[in-house]
């Protein structure tokens, strides 16, 4: 038995669920147990983490999945395992897509890392353009001083950029089809 049903056949709204196990439901908030609303709270802060480099937005979007199958039962298991891939997936995407466009532009890999942690310090004082520039900057100059060419250097800069930016994007459409799934499972 899922660890917050009960063998009561009404919920919080007074439907009868006679053919289904209610689920316990604890304090309210807007009308709905107050886990769903943490839930869906954590699915949205999922999405708007996905451009916010700090924050792991698939992490946050699995954590609120599990938050909601937590307090409902819901998904099944199979939606509940593709939830949680695309979420491993989102989380895959942020970590490496920097790296992954800096390597492809001819960056090596210690110029990577060091653009990356550069971009994070950035980031603190000048929000989502310090990491930008941060990373490019940082790319750029470590290039240069390694002996490419200018327009080498360039390249493998804006390589990074664009993995960075890219990165954003689908991490936005991960995370943003993992939350209008949940809608799907919770209103459907």
């Amino acid at each position: 038995m899922h660890p917050r049903r009960s063998s009561t056949t009404a919920t919080a709204t007074g439907r009868d669920r006679s053919t289904d196990t209610a689920i316990f439901v604890g304090p309210l908030v807007f009308g709905m147990d107050l886990l769903v609303v943490v839930a869906f709270a954590l699915l949205v802060l999922g999405v708007v983490a996905s451009v916010l480099p700090v924050i792991p937005a698939g992490a946050v979007s699995m954590v609120g999945v599990l938050t909601y199958w937590w307090a409902t039962g819901r998904p099944g298991p199979l939606v509940l395992a593709a939830l949680l891939l695309t979420g491993l997936l989102a989380l895959a995407v942020d970590w490496v897509a920097g790296i992954v466009g800096a390597k492809a532009g001819g960056a090596t890999l210690r110029t990577s890392v060091l653009a990356t942690a550069v971009g994070m310090v950035l980031f603190v004082p000048a929000g989502p353009i310090g990491l930008v520039v941060g990373i490019g900057g940082t790319i750029f100059a470590l290039e240069l001083s390694r002996g490419a060419t200018r327009e080498a250097s360039l390249r493998a800069a804006g390589y990074a950029v664009i993995g960075v930016l890219s990165s954003a994007v689908i991490q936005a459409l991960l995370t943003g089809s993992i939350l209008l799934a949940m809608l799907a499972v919770a209103y459907l």
